[in-house]
Parts: structure tokens; C-alpha cells; sequence
């Protein structure tokens, strides 16, 4: 009957000890871990002031005061979106390329598009139900193959439909992030042409009408 390594008994004393040392480490350093949790951390306050900001802006009192700063939240996330995208682009096992560019791309939408969809489509379920109701004074919803088109490719800006809800646009400036970030992130590391760079944003600027 075979024996089982780490049962042998009959084993030298130091064995043990040495083929736990040959193990990889797989842990998560703890200065890692601090960060994701620091960032994590920031995302829910950043989160708590947003919805605090939409919840109190509609009071005529003092109580719109204590949250008109809530939309500071907003840009409190794009900034943890430059730090936390180029870092993971970073911390990959194999230099990122541009010939990498469709594959980031297509993580980063599968991250923020099902919930975006989800969303939107809420949004019109909602509003189709809230046309039965006896006091509704609203627009009725009339269904646009164009708009949702533009809503899915984040081109609402670019059309003069609008969005089905007007925080949509935080998500216009996240995918325009996504695709400079994933465009010039080798050029600049590279020191490639950095000049570039700036044609990028003034082009993706342009694109999604977002003053540079």
C-alpha cells in the first residue's frame, strides 16, 4: 500500500518543513489588501454623499443645505476610476499592448454594462406603469430604436435624444475614460509619442461633446 507523503511518519524531521517553504505564496500582501480595502472604503462614502445629495435636493429647507455638497461623490469616483484602471493595467502578468485594447475594453463593459442595461430598462417598465396612474401629467414613453441604441454605445450626447435618466451621463465620461486609458496607457509608459495622449482626450472630448 502506498504511503501518503505528508502522513509518513518514517519522514526526516526537517522534510515537512522544508516542502511547506517550496510551497508558492499565494497570500495577498497586506499592504494590497489595506489599499483595496481603503479604496472600498472610499467608495462607500463617495456612494452615501450621492444618494444623500439626491435625497435632500428636493427640500426647500435647510435640509437641502446639509447635502448640497453630496455631488462631490461623483468626482470622488472618477478619481479612484485613475487610479484603481491604470494600476490594474499595471499589475498584470504580461505588458499591456495595444493589440490588448479589445479585450480591455470588453472587461471593463461586461463590469458596467449588464446593471447600466438593467437599469435603463427599469427605467422604462416604470415609466410605462406610471402612465396608468390617474394623476400622471408626464410625456408618455414612445419606444426609439435610435435612442436606445445611443443609450447602449453611450453616443446620447452625440444625438438630440436625451437620457432616460439624466445620472446616465457619469457613465458617458467612465467610458470615454476606458477608452483613453486603454488607447494611451502603452504610449505613455513606453514614452512613446506622449503628445498623442493629448490628441486622445481633445478627440474623445470632442466626440462625446465633454470640454477638455
Amino acid at each position: 500500500m502506498q504511503s501518503i507523503p505528508w502522513a509518513d511518519t518514517s519522514a526526516q524531521p526537517g522534510c515537512l518543513k522544508e516542502e511547506i517553504k517550496a510551497l508558492p505564496n499565494t497570500s495577498i500582501p497586506s499592504k494590497e489588501l489595506q489599499r483595496s480595502e481603503s479604496i472600498h472604503a472610499l467608495r462607500g462614502l463617495a456612494s452615501l454623499a450621492v444618494a444623500w445629495f439626491h435625497l435632500t435636493n428636493g427640500h426647500d429647507t435647510f435640509v437641502k443645505q446639509i447635502g448640497s455638497l453630496g455631488w462631490l461623490g461623483v468626482e470622488v469616483f472618477f478619481v479612484i476610476s485613475g487610479f484603481v484602471i491604470p494600476l490594474s493595467i499595471h499589475s498584470t502578468n504580461r505588458p499591456y499592448r495595444l493589440s490588448k485594447f479589445g479585450g480591455f475594453l470588453m472587461r471593463r463593459m461586461t463590469r458596467i454594462e449588464p446593471p447600466y442595461i438593467a437599469s435603463a430598462l427599469l427605467v422604462v417598465v416604470l415609466w410605462k406603469l406610471s402612465e396608468f396612474a390617474p394623476n400622471f401629467s408626464g410625456k408618455p414613453y414612445e419606444f426609439d430604436l435610435a435612442e436606445l441604441l445611443a443609450h447602449i454605445a453611450y453616443l446620447i450626447p452625440l444625438t438630440d435624444k436625451n437620457w432616460l435618466q439624466p445620472v446616465y451621463w457619469t457613465l458617458a465620461y467612465e467610458f470615454a475614460f476606458y477608452l483613453f486609458i486603454g488607447l494611451c496607457y502603452p504610449l505613455v509608459i513606453g514614452n512613446r509619442l506622449p503628445w498623442l495622449c493629448l490628441v486622445t482626450v481633445l478627440g474623445v472630448s470632442v466626440l462625446f461633446g465633454i470640454p477638455p
